[in-house]
């Protein structure tokens, strides 16, 4: 993505939208954290390539979006690893592409960590919010790296967490800041994405008394950042969460923000065994003749880590491990940019949150169109 696709912000005290809601940021409050990744696998681009990603922190405030591809897609798009992109083919974007669908003209907040380029030194260095911004924007047409869902949007990246975890006294300003229209110093956003959550004893919700936190007063004040946001017009997108969790039968605990009102709870979905198989060197290159089987292919299946249940408004794309050790395997996951010239294959539901906010985009443009 370039840097005129994607601007990062940072955060204050002052984020617009906090004295509207009459509340004032906690802190020292409770933690919530970005979904594991379920296994990675970084592919480099050839050399002569560049990255099709970038250091958002470069990014002007100003930027501009006219700078890439946002018209109609009638054949296949030339970008590298657009063969091994299952998840558009199984919601249908390609057709919504062709009728030059893409996403232009709506705003996209991705609430999020690391939108740069990093090193990877330590487990937790990791850009995050890079990962899930590719899937919903991610440039088309370039000969690189995939095409995002929504390619035509215009991204924001709230950057909320330094590494995993992050107080939701920060959660609530990023999306206080997304949700808040721009002529009131916000960011406009039609669409917010949280691929992040939190599990919060339902017992232990009023005081924690080891650390004084008030968890009560905090999730009502996270409730009323998401009740601003719809007030405001604006959709909030959560993943579900990749812990094997059935909503029906867990009474102890309280998934944040899946369980909250005024948001779409996203699960995830996958294919098991798309490549018919050989791979190069057991890896994602799919020697089948006839590539991925994306027509035989059952999208419809429960990823098996996925958290399930009465919480869950609808599943999505967000890739699985289940055939592992097996050859081909890591082409059942989602590919996505990330940094320094590679691209990324991984599972989670932090990865079908953003193609229900990228679908989401798609149906705002139509309805603009209609």
């Amino acid at each position: 993505m370039p840097a005129s696709h994607l601007r990062r912000v940072t955060l204050s005290a002052s984020t617009p939208g906090l004295s509207r809601l009459g509340v004032n940021a906690v802190a020292q409050d409770l933690n919530k954290a970005i979904e594991p990744t379920k296994n990675v696998k970084r592919q480099a681009e050839p050399a002569s390539v560049s990255a099709a990603t970038t250091t958002a922190a470069a990014a002007s405030a100003g930027a501009s979006t006219s700078d890439f591809f946002t018209g109609p897609i009638t054949g296949e798009p030339n970008d590298k690893w657009w063969p091994y992109q299952w998840a558009p083919r199984s919601i249908g974007a390609p057709a919504a592409w062709a009728k030059g669908i893409n996403g232009k003209g709506v705003r996209v907040a991705v609430v999020d960590g690391s939108f740069a380029n990093i090193t990877f030194e330590t487990d937790t260095d990791e850009p995050h919010g890079l990962w899930v911004s590719g899937i919903i924007g991610a440039e088309a047409n370039n000969g690189r790296s995939v095409v995002g869902v929504a390619y035509g949007s215009t991204l924001i990246g709230v950057q909320v967490f330094d590494e995993r975890t992050a107080p939701d006294s920060t959660i609530i300003q990023g999306i206080l800041y997304a949700a808040e229209r721009k002529d009131k110093g916000g960011a406009g956003a039609d669409i917010i994405n949280l691929s992040l959550g939190s599990y919060l004893d339902r017992s232990d919700l009023r005081q924690n008394k080891t650390t004084g936190e008030d968890r009560e007063n905090v999730m009502m004040m996270f409730n009323k950042a998401l009740a601003f946001a719809n007030k405001n017009g604006v959709l909030v997108v959560a993943s579900a969460g990749n812990d094997v969790i059935d909503f029906n039968s867990q009474k102890s605990n309280f998934t944040s923000p899946c369980e909250s009102a005024n948001v779409i709870c996203v699960a995830a979905n996958a294919p098991v065994g798309i490549c018919p198989g050989p791979c190069e060197d057991n890896d994602v290159i799919c020697l089948a003749p006839n590539g991925l089987d994306f027509a035989g292919a059952n999208y419809s299946r429960l990823a098996s880590y996925s958290n399930y249940g009465r919480a869950v408004d609808v599943t999505a794309p967000g890739g699985d491990f289940a055939n592992a050790p097996n050859p081909c395997f890591f082409d059942d996951f989602i590919a996505t940019t990330t940094d320094s010239g590679f691209t990324l294959w991984a599972s989670g539901t932090s990865f079908s949150a953003p193609h229900v906010s990228a679908l989401a985009a798609l149906y705002i443009q139509k309805a603009a169109m209609d």
